[in-house]
């Protein structure tokens, strides 16, 4: 039988639900700040006092669930030759009231065989649904829970929530739902009707919280996510490159005075006065840049800087990299983050935009042994 690939004879629109939360960010927080302590403890042997570990990040996003479901249903046949064994002494046999040849058996024996044609009709149906994760892996139906809708739209790819992006297209919805329903028999012969199709397609967005804390002795991070429906706390996350403590702004200047005083050579009264107004119009282009440098502030830093880690972590695993990704460097580029990665034998370089939560581009190369 000739192999014709399996299309679905129907695609139903898909609809968009995104999900109301029931845990508030207020008890969000609370439920962060009773429970800060154990995130840096699970890493460590030392215990944490909470007086050293504060909240410096809080934001609420929705993760995407895609829901596929359909129908495959086929009607085949499978040829087979009927045989029927005779006495040696019949001279004749009927069947149906019509006379069939007798033909010698296959055993030598003296007995004759009668062969015929026959047909084996079979039916097979399957219908069901997946959960799928934003990055095609399939989930357990219950990671979809039974909440209040906050809104219901169909084919409207507009939303005005923060949530992460679906890269799934609808050629790989049908690729993947036929991988697992449209299963034509090896043994069929004859196909009369096989009917594919879509019936089922959901987007469900389900609330989250992130929070990032971090301890102020050691400047290590931990971040965590909340689910906003059962309160559950997602295994956290700590930041492997503890990233060094920075000086507060204050100092900043004392030092970056001290370096001038110190670079600067003094004025004399017997120098020229070419030379005075020289190192004069110096002094005053070093301070003007140091008054009108911008503010950064060092938390926001960190907290995009592990954004990037991590958005870059998880996309290498996803390309196979599953052990000893040690991270190098975070460095900003513009509004993207590039994030150095080991890999054993190897070396990675991601390009992250941390607004979008996406990986913009990646190149991995071999070290040399």
């Amino acid at each position: 039988m000739e192999n014709i690939e399996v299309l679905p004879q129907k695609i139903v629109e898909q609809k968009i639900v995104i999900l109301k939360p029931r845990l508030d960010t207020a008890n969000a927080r609370f439920l962060g700040e009773n429970n800060k302590t154990n995130f840096f403890t699970k890493h460590s042997f030392l215990k944490k006092q909470s007086t050293d570990i504060s909240l410096v990040g809080f934001s609420k996003f929705f993760e995407p669930l895609i829901l596929i479901g359909g129908k495959y249903s086929i009607n085949y046949c499978k040829k087979q030759e009927l045989k029927i064994e005779c006495g040696h002494q019949a001279q004749k046999i009927f069947i149906g009231g019509e006379e069939v040849k007798l033909g010698p058996s296959d055993l030598g024996a003296p007995s004759r065989i009668v062969a015929f044609p026959a047909e084996e009709h079979y039916q097979y149906t399957n219908e069901t649904y997946f959960v799928l994760d934003r990055f095609m892996r399939e989930l357990s139906p219950e990671k979809i829970h039974l909440a209040p809708f906050e809104c219901e739209q169909e084919n409207d790819k507009t939303l005005n929530v923060d949530s992460r992006k679906v890269t799934i297209s609808l050629a790989e919805e049908i690729a993947f739902l036929r991988h697992k329903i449209a299963k034509r028999p090896s043994d069929a012969d004859v196909i009369i009707k096989e009917i594919f199709e879509i019936n089922e397609r959901m987007i469900i967005y389900s609330p989250m919280y992130e929070l990032l804390f971090q301890n102020s002795r050691s400047a290590s991070t931990v971040t965590i996510l909340i689910d906003a429906i059962t309160g559950n706390i997602i295994d956290p996350k700590i930041d492997i490159s503890i990233p060094q403590k920075l000086p507060p702004p204050e100092k900043i200047s004392r030092d970056i005075s001290s370096v001038i005083k110190e670079n600067l050579p003094e004025l004399r009264i017997d120098e020229t006065g070419l030379q005075n107004k020289q190192v004069a119009e110096t002094r005053e282009n070093v301070e003007s840049e140091q008054e009108n440098a911008p503010e950064v502030s060092t938390v926001e830093s960190m907290f995009e800087s592990e954004k990037a880690m991590t958005l870059a972590t998880d996309s290498l695993r996803r390309l196979g990299f599953k052990n000893k990704i040690m991270p190098l460097k975070v460095t900003s580029e513009g509004e993207l983050y590039s994030v150095e990665l080991n890999l054993q034998n190897k070396t990675a370089k991601v390009l992250v935009d941390t607004k979008m939560k996406e990986v913009k581009e990646y190149e991995i190369q071999e070290l040399n042994v």
